[in-house]
């Protein structure tokens, strides 16, 4: 393997990640991301893992992290997903830079696929996620939060999400995600500062994790209010004008209805192109429509809900 032929003082890739999506569970869920890395094709003697987390419960977890002489525990106040990365990344020595949440596994090959994707020349590589249960449900779901990150027409990736992405140490210290983005919004707007830089970013399928599941039941709604929810925040933050959505939010009342519209748009076309890689059959096409109707109207209400009343989605619904 020729990723830890380069090996210096510093590890090859800093592995980060944050505690804020665990929810319950915490310390359950690192052990079994711990062990998940330890089993990566890239040694993980060749990688420091960074856990951020909140004061309250970081005994624990200071304790797990002793157990191994490269994993270190960062205390952080209470804070979100963002800013719990943007503390890792303040610790963190290594020559790449990764991002995981403490509720998915990688595979055995993750952390090694998204760093030979830089040192063959990307500045940023992002994985590929689906939720972990094999149901319709879970299927149909990874479509709308993972499935926007493929190859573009220009051979770099659409999107990243920050369960599973690789940035150059440089490039991560240089962009790094917006602490006042909602947990939904602030890998879209990352993407769009990395374009807007002119950085190279690939899409790497073999970069797999697995996500938990945090879909069912009332899940799934909660989610789908929060993205429409976030987006509002994320324009409101988008100083650059990276974000196409803020033209639509222009548009007052109508406004909710026109970003739902223009988002099921852009699921039929990625959808259509798309098809193969996200295992799309022609004769299931007018169900994965549907859905996208669905899942974009509660979204819209997450949208009119935020435009009205600032805040208080995530205050009735704890995020």
């Amino acid at each position: 393997m020729t990723v830890a032929a380069a090996r210096t003082d510093a590890p090859t890739l800093s592995v980060l990640v944050e505690t804020w999506n665990a929810e319950e569970d915490v310390v359950v869920k690192l052990r079994r991301l711990l062990a998940a890395l330890e089993r990566q094709t890239l040694p993980f003697s060749d990688v420091e893992v960074i856990v951020a987390v909140e004061d309250e419960g970081a005994d624990e977890i200071e304790a797990l992290a002793a157990q191994y002489d490269n994993v270190v525990a960062v205390r952080v106040h209470s804070t979100g997903v963002f800013g719990m990365n943007n503390a890792a990344l303040d610790r963190a020595t290594g020559l790449n830079i990764a991002y995981l949440h403490s509720d998915v596994v990688p595979s055995p090959t993750w952390a090694e696929s998204l760093v030979r994707a830089i040192e063959n020349g990307a500045d940023v590589s992002v994985g590929r996620t689906t939720y972990a249960p094999s149901t319709l449900l879970a299927r149909t779901t990874s479509l709308f939060d993972f499935g926007h990150v493929q190859t573009g027409d220009d051979g770099r990736a659409t999107n990243i999400i920050s369960n599973s992405l690789a940035l150059r140490r440089d490039v991560a210290l240089r962009h790094r995600f917006d602490e006042r983005a909602g947990s939904s919004g602030g890998c879209y707007l990352l993407s769009r500062q990395l374009q807007q830089a002119g950085r190279v970013t690939v899409y790497v399928p073999e970069a797999f994790v697995a996500h938990d599941d945090d879909i069912s039941g009332l899940g799934l709604v909660r989610k789908r209010l929060r993205v429409g929810s976030d987006l509002v925040k994320l324009v409101r933050i988008d100083s650059s004008n990276l974000l196409r959505e803020r033209g639509l939010l222009r548009l007052g009342p109508a406004a909710p209805f026109a970003v739902a519209g223009s988002r099921v748009l852009f699921d039929v076309r990625r959808f259509v192109r798309y098809r193969r890689e996200l295992d799309i059959r022609p004769v299931a096409m007018p169900y994965f429509v549907g859905a996208s109707v669905v899942m974009r109207s509660i979204e819209l209400v997450g949208v009119a809900v935020e435009m009205v009343r600032p805040g208080v989605l995530g205050r009735r619904l704890g995020w």
